[in-house]
């Protein structure tokens, strides 16, 4: 395995892997993790 540095093209990526990371029962509402990454960048 190969490990590097992430590059600044991929930061945008990380909330993508995290949201994906994030297990949602079916039925449920994601509306506090879509209030979350609204504000990733306030």
């Amino acid at each position: 395995m190969v490990l590097r540095e992430i590059r600044e093209n991929e930061y945008d990526l990380l909330k993508d892997f995290l949201y994906e990371a994030i297990f949602i029962p079916e039925g449920a509402e994601a509306s506090v993790l879509s209030l979350w990454f609204e504000c990733w960048n306030c």
